[in-house]
């Protein structure tokens, strides 16, 4: 099993964190804004399948439509 701070180094470099010495101090900081907007992503994503799978197959919006566009 890995230890703590070795998935934390490998969960930085698969986000895209370096190891050079000019942002070296403000690797953590970036990892945890990257795993934020990673995190918005993926419930953003959530949410529109979630209303497209309980709007799928519904015969009334594509009834109402086709009525729409004979008038």
């Amino acid at each position: 099993m890995l230890k703590r701070k070795s998935k934390w180094t490998i969960w930085k470099y698969a986000l895209g964190s370096f190891n050079d010495e000019k942002t070296e101090r403000y690797d953590d900081i970036i990892c945890l804004i990257r795993t934020v907007i990673l995190l918005t992503y993926v419930v953003t994503n959530v949410v529109i399948c979630a209303g497209v799978i309980r709007h799928w197959d519904k015969g009334e919006t594509v009834t109402t439509d086709t009525v729409y566009v004979k008038k």
